[in-house]
């Protein structure tokens, strides 16, 4: 490996520079004509930098940049074979450069430099005249290549044009004495810094930065001085140095510096290094959802820009048990905008309670508009996709949108090859009479994730004043025709409830589904004082309407959910299914109502529920 690296070097050397810029122009379109991991962070990082920018803007800057880091490769391959006169031009001092490296020698202090991650950085490698002289050394600390010959031969090559190389693993201790000897050290101070460095924003992004410049300059007095290496064209750049004085962090001051340049650049600054992965942080999955960090920097308010995007349930139920838990997640990691992904009828809804920053109805994904919504998203570069669903439908969809971490719940028999992480959780508490509630699974799986904290099941919104004895019923049960209660059942508990008060008023909800029962029940109550609003109300209205209602009654379904979600008394009746799974969630008043003697996990039909002992129940919990 390392003969074919020496050859390759050797072989491009030769080649004229005209040759070689072609080379890397063709490189830079293959690099991102083909999709790969690498030209999936490129292209990621421009569209959160420059959400504004047309994609065939990101392009055209992508191209750039691609091209940049092979001519990066090739200058570092080529530059121990090349002649003394070819790397005396590949680099420019103007006046003010050259009067500062003079003042820096002159000084015999200690010098920090702070070198962002460009094109040509090697070039201050190649430059005699970028040296500290007077006995002194030039030192870079550098991370170890995944390659180890590679690896092994850019550092030869360093060390054979007499820089000291001292690896990021090394340590505080080497670094900190090789400056206490009046030594420059560059450190390359726009990586990502991992779990050891400080939290904070660059480019409105959350990023790891690195304390290591600011804890050698405080141990050893040193000057610290932003350097930066322009492109002028192929292999070719001009240095610029800004000294860095006062007492701010000078690795937050060079960020600041580096934002600068890339936000004024007209072409997003492509000379810098845009595939890597400086953003990678909060970034593996067992964090995924919290802000977790020994250090951290942040504003009060976090720019939401980081896309997350959720599939939300299939049923309104459902839908209102996930709300606490999403909630929860936004709360978690507020530099997250959070695009939901649910059926077009629930859209209304999830606006009108303000849930999530972005939505986005969707059908099958098998349609035309199923996929194109996905070829959408995948257009936002969503760095996480979780899934409340179980369904091949919902995996493919969230494999289309392109995330790499694509979270989902594993079922005992239910493979899901096309998530990327499962929770699995003890088979115990998904099946059988210990199972536990939906919301408390869905709690676990985010906290398998990194979400950290209590859950918040306190009441949505309540908007309306709920109107004194008014009584809403909830006729129907969409998904389950064996937990709907009986038409004669329901005419029975609503006589009982309007002889009990000459002023109480009752209002039927449903679907169209429900208006033909509807109709029953009126017809043999007295009209005047029952509404019918079975599919006559969109759901944000039927939300307004459970919040005036000083009580709702319905069985095991979507809008019970609904109802307690927004504070309202509710009382639900259970038969079939099973209220400790299943049951309303929020920490609104609640009365669950089984047949006589029946099990706690349910199991029993629903018309051995009575309607006088539900009314029993209704009076007692009411007043």
């Amino acid at each position: 490996m390392a003969i074919l690296i020496k050859a390759s070097g050797f072989f491009l050397s030769l080649l004229p520079f005209k040759t070689l810029e072609f080379l890397t122009e063709c490189l830079g379109r293959l690099f991102i004509s083909f999709p790969s991991a690498r030209r999936r962070i490129l292209f990621s990082n421009l569209h959160y930098a420059f959400p504004r920018r047309s994609f065939d803007e990101i392009k055209r800057i992508a191209q750039e940049s691609a091209a940049r880091m092979f001519e990066m490769g090739f200058f570092s391959l080529c530059y121990p074979f090349l002649s003394r006169d070819k790397l005396r031009r590949s680099i420019l001092y103007s006046n003010e450069a050259e009067e500062k490296i003079r003042e820096l020698r002159a000084g015999r202090k200690p010098v920090i430099l702070l070198l962002p991650h460009l094109s040509l950085f090697e070039t201050l490698a190649t430059s005699p005249q970028f040296r500290p002289q007077g006995g002194r050394r030039l030192g870079a600390i550098y991370r170890p290549n995944k390659n180890k010959a590679l690896d092994q031969w850019i550092n030869s090559s360093r060390l054979n044009f007499g820089i000291e190389m001292f690896s990021r693993e090394a340590g505080f201790s080497q670094t900190r004495e090789f400056l206490r000897k009046g030594n420059w050290l560059v450190i390359l101070f726009d990586q990502n810094a991992g779990s050891q460095g400080t939290l904070s924003l660059f480019l409105d992004r959350l990023a790891s930065i690195t304390t290591l410049p600011d804890i050698l300059q405080k141990a050893t007095k040193a000057r610290a001085v932003y350097i930066c290496p322009k492109r002028l064209s192929f292999f070719r750049s001009k240095i610029e140095l800004t000294e860095l004085e006062g007492t701010r962090s000078i690795a937050f001051h060079s960020h600041d510096i580096l934002a600068d340049q890339i936000t004024k650049h007209p072409n997003g600054f492509p000379d810098w290094l845009w595939s890597h992965s400086k953003w990678k942080t909060q970034y593996y999955p067992e964090v995924k959802f919290g802000l977790k960090s020994k250090r951290k920097l942040l504003p009060s308010v976090i720019p939401r820009k980081l896309i997350f995007v959720i599939r939300m349930p299939n049923w309104l139920g459902d839908i209102m048990m996930a709300i606490p838990i999403l909630q929860a997640f936004s709360k978690s990691r507020p530099d997250v905008k959070f695009v939901l992904l649910c059926k077009p009828q629930y859209k209304s809804l999830l606006q009108y309670l303000r849930v999530g920053d972005v939505l986005f109805s969707s059908g099958n994904i098998f349609s035309p508009i199923g996929l194109k919504v996905a070829f959408r998203i995948r257009k936002l570069f969503p760095d996480c996709h979780f899934l409340f669903t179980n369904s091949f439908r919902g995996d493919f969809e969230a494999f289309l949108s392109g995330s790499a971490h694509r979270f989902g719940l594993r079922r005992p028999g239910k493979p899901r090859p096309l998530l990327s992480h499962l929770f699995s959780p003890d088979t115990r508490i998904i099946e059988g009479e210990t199972r536990i509630h939906q919301s408390e699974l869905w709690t676990m799986l985010g906290s398998n994730f990194g979400l950290d904290g209590q859950i918040d099941f306190s009441p949505l919104i309540k908007t309306i004043t709920p109107s004194r004895l008014k009584i809403g019923i909830i006729l129907g049960s969409e998904n389950h025709p064996a937990k709907r209660w009986s038409t004669d059942r329901w005419s029975e508990l609503c006589k009982l409830l309007l002889e009990s008060n000459k002023s109480v008023r009752i209002c039927l909800y449903g679907t169209k589904k429900e208006a033909s029962d509807a109709h029953v029940i009126t017809h043999e109550l007295d009209r005047d004082r029952v509404y019918d609003l079975t599919g006559k109300t969109s759901l944000p209205e039927l939300a307004d309407e459970f919040a005036s209602c000083e009580m709702v009654v319905g069985c095991d379904s979507g809008g019970v959910h609904l109802a307690n979600s927004l504070g309202t008394k509710v009382v639900v009746l259970f038969g079939p299914t099973n209220p400790r799974v299943t049951k309303p969630c929020y920490d609104s008043p609640l009365i669950v109502i089984q047949p006589k003697d029946s099990p706690s996990e349910g199991g029993w039909d629903m018309s051995l529920i009575k309607p006088s002992e539900v009314f029993e129940k209704c009076i007692s919990f009411w007043n």
